[in-house]
């Protein structure tokens, strides 16, 4: 599929995810639905929906994720459609998940194994098998190729070739949801929302915490301006500069409570882990998982600083 293809089928997707979420908020109260589970006749018409919404969640994210394996970093949708997905579609996302394996966790698990239909498997057994057949088949092969660089590179202990893992993580990103062109956010946004994306890629948690609240910091100074925010506290004998933290608390005030916890979290994980105390989870599992999720709170930071203008729509949380 091209890229404008994908482009053209996401928009669609996300029109018609739109009707269906506006179907369903107009049938039940979604922000109350993971503790009031519909019954009787309501449930089979409830578990319906769900499905068929989270469905389109996920035709979502897969037409999203096959546009960053074309290494595209910024999915180019208007505003408005961009903070739906953002912030309507996927909380209420975690919500409905969560209700559908309580209520039929059997047809939970049968959804859920559709959920990730790419074989992962066996790729570096390719790599392998390839290697092993041209060293033996194709004459010549070693003036043409340094077949023992590529042997190395697949047996190293350091490199820890491990394809099968890169495609699995890679298959968990998604790209930024921006009305602009990833080509007009600033250098230092661009650069290391690439390095971000590809640490994780290849396994380099600790990388992605520290780069990610590196560059929480510099979004935000960057849009001070916009804010109405100073970077300095007006004290004697000279101006204090502000701290993250403080920063956070400030920025905070001008968008929806979910963005303000989002920067704090990504402030949180980067301090935890760039300066390390005996208490510091250190298992890979865990540091993983914190990689995965501050990678998501990133994109929603970055998608709302440089999308969207603080405004009272914004600040609480209502669509237009």
């Amino acid at each position: 599929m091209s890229q404008a293809a994908a482009l053209d089928r996401l928009k669609r997707e996300l029109a018609l995810l739109r009707q269906e979420y506006e179907r369903i908020s107009a049938k039940w109260d979604l922000a109350r639905v993971g503790g009031n589970y519909p019954v009787g006749s309501e449930r089979e018409e409830f578990l319906g929906s769900t499905q068929l919404f989270l469905g389109r969640v996920n035709a979502c994210k897969n037409l999203m994720n096959h546009c960053l394996r074309s290494g595209e970093f910024v999915v180019e949708l208007p505003p408005k459609l961009s903070e739906f997905y953002r912030l309507q579609v996927e909380p209420i996302s975690l919500q409905l998940r969560q209700a559908f394996k309580a209520i039929d966790p059997d047809r939970y698990q049968r959804f859920a194994l559709l959920d990730d239909l790419d074989d992962h498997d066996r790729i570096k057994l390719a790599f392998e098998v390839c290697l092993d057949f041209t060293w033996n088949v194709v004459e010549d092969i070693e003036k043409k190729c340094n077949m023992r660089g590529a042997a190395e590179i697949l047996d190293s202990e350091l490199i820890v070739f491990s394809p099968e893992e890169w495609h699995r993580n890679l298959s968990l990103l998604a790209p930024l949801l921006s009305a602009r062109q990833f080509k007009n956010f600033p250098a230092q946004v661009r650069f290391r929302v690439e390095e971000v994306y590809r640490s994780f890629v290849f396994g380099n948690w600790l990388s992605v915490l520290a780069l990610a609240r590196s560059l929480l910091e510099y979004s935000i100074h960057d849009n001070l301006r916009k804010l109405g925010i100073k970077a300095h506290w007006e004290t004697t004998p000279k101006p204090r500069e502000k701290k993250l933290g403080e920063l956070i608390d400030e920025a905070s005030t001008h968008y929806p409570e979910m963005v303000g916890e989002a920067m704090k979290r990504i402030r949180q994980s980067g301090n935890e882990y760039l300066h390390p105390k005996r208490k510091t989870k250190e298992q890979l599992f865990s540091r993983r998982e914190e990689a995965m999720n501050r990678i998501k709170d990133l994109v929603l930071v970055i998608e709302i600083l440089y999308n969207c203008s603080p405004t009272k729509e914004t600040r609480t949380g209502k669509q237009g």
